[in-house]
Order: structure tokens, then C-alpha cells, then sequence
């Protein structure tokens, strides 16, 4: 209020959300460029990613088109910013166009999640049917790969004892005919 002049709000309400419009129509190209996911939803328009319309995050219907599981899994989370079920997982993946002929979709999903963790290790179990990115929890210890590695290799098998001092004549005979003869 310098000069004894009022701040008309209206304006400057106007002029934030026309910066916010040209910073987000911005954002939008940059991602774009970049390969990832646009908001394409109005209702999104200035919020902050991840923060969907009724706390859902808005997915495209091409977005998991393509991908496996796995892979889709790991872009949502991405989206979502938070830890999700198998029931989350399988909304959202339906939704963003991926197609399956499972019986039983969020079991693939939860199987498809447990063998990612294990081999990926991107994603992990965060409790009981809730999965998030590794990324999210660095404190949580993850096994060494070599220890992982040796409880997964087969067991060697016993080589027979060869016998040193108690040779049967016969066995000794060709022994000695092999060395004389050599």
C-alpha cells in the first residue's frame, strides 16, 4: 500500500495464474521431451504431480501400454509418490491400457512385484501386500548379491576319494607299467 494506493487482488490473482499456465504449459513440453508422463487432465492444471483428483493420480490411457508388468508397476509408483497394493496396481495398469489375460490380475501383479525385487531390486515390500521404490527406503538392508548368490547355486557334488596308499594289485600294477613305460 505505498502511496496510499490498494492492492487490487483481482490483478494479481489474474497475473499468478497466467504465470502458472505459461510455467505449466513449460513443464509439460520439457517432459515431454524428455519421455515422461503428461498431465493431460484439467482438473490437474497447477497441482503438483502425483496429486490426482480425489487423491488419485491421473493416468493416460496408453500410459502402461506395451510394458510389463514389472515395468509398469515401477512407472507408477513413480507417479503415484506413495506405496500401493496389488489392488492399486491392477486399477491403475488396467486403466492406463495394459492388457492381460490373467484370471487372477493382482496375483500376477504381486508375483511379478516379488521377482523384480529380487532381481531389479527397484521395488521393495514395504508391508503386508504394500510395495514402494527401493529408492524411498535407503536404510533398508539388502542382502549382498554374493551371499544371495551362493544360497542360490547349487550344492557341488562329492568328488569320490581317490586312494592313495591302498591300491588294489591290480590297480597298482598298471600304475607302475604306466610310469615305466610312460
Amino acid at each position: 500500500m505505498e502511496n496510499g494506493n490498494p492492492v487490487d487482488y483481482n490483478v494479481v490473482l489474474a497475473d499468478l495464474e497466467a504465470k502458472r499456465t505459461q510455467l505449466d504449459e513449460a513443464i509439460a513440453v520439457i517432459k515431454q521431451m524428455l519421455g515422461q508422463s503428461v498431465v493431460t487432465d484439467p482438473a490437474q492444471a497447477g497441482k503438483p504431480p502425483g496429486a490426482g483428483v480425489a487423491g488419485k493420480t491421473f493416468i493416460d490411457s496408453d500410459e502402461f501400454f506395451g510394458m510389463s508388468v514389472g515395468d509398469a508397476a515401477v512407472k507408477y509408483l513413480h507417479m503415484a509418490k506413495k506405496p500401493q497394493d496389488a489392488t492399486q496396481f491392477a486399477e491403475a495398469l488396467e486403466k492406463g491400457g495394459m492388457t492381460h489375460t490373467s484370471k487372477n490380475f493382482t496375483t500376477t501383479i504381486t508375483t511379478a512385484l516379488s521377482r523384480r525385487a529380487e532381481k531389479e531390486a527397484d521395488v521393495v515390500k514395504v508391508k503386508r501386500g504394500q510395495w514402494g521404490l527401493a529408492s524411498w527406503y535407503p536404510g533398508l538392508r539388502k542382502p549382498k548379491k554374493e551371499e544371495a548368490d551362493k544360497e542360490k547355486a547349487p550344492a557341488e557334488p562329492a568328488k569320490s576319494p581317490t586312494p592313495t596308499k591302498h591300491l588294489r594289485r591290480a590297480d597298482a600294477k598298471t600304475s607302475v607299467e604306466k610310469e615305466l613305460l610312460g
